[in-house]
């Protein structure tokens, strides 16, 4: 099981439902928006999610990798399948809740790509 901490929404979704983010640090507060914005939304009978590793860039742009060696993967692994993955977030009014989980999730260590014709994208960023 790995917990994942974004900023709130409502149903992740996209920001174009009319969901805002609050929250979700730093560059939520500069740019308006969090890569999390989609992670609720399905794609092809999947969904997929975004968090970013502690004090990282977003997406490839940096080092940081999620520590995957904590859930059982060998440390030449690039992912571990099988994982709960449980999201939680901080509401607006104060109080951090769970806002979803994936079960049976893949995590990656780095940054993936997203699905060709996912449409996950947002101010010429991929999410």
């Amino acid at each position: 099981m790995i917990f994942l901490r974004i900023g709130w929404m409502d149903h992740y979704q996209g920001l174009n439902s009319g969901d805002n983010i609050k929250g979700g640090g730093a560059f939520v507060a500069q740019h308006g928006f969090g890569h999390e914005i989609f992670n609720f939304r399905p794609w092809n009978g999947h969904v997929y999610g975004y968090v970013q590793p502690t004090g990282a860039a977003h997406n490839a742009e940096s080092d940081r990798t999620i520590n995957i060696d904590r859930l059982g993967a060998g440390k030449d692994d690039t992912s571990i399948s099988g994982v709960l993955a449980v999201w939680a977030a901080t509401r607006p009014q104060g109080g951090t809740v769970i806002v979803g989980w994936y079960k049976n999730a893949t995590v990656f260590r780095d940054w993936q790509k997203p699905p060709v014709g996912s449409e996950r994208n947002h101010a010429g960023n991929d999410f």
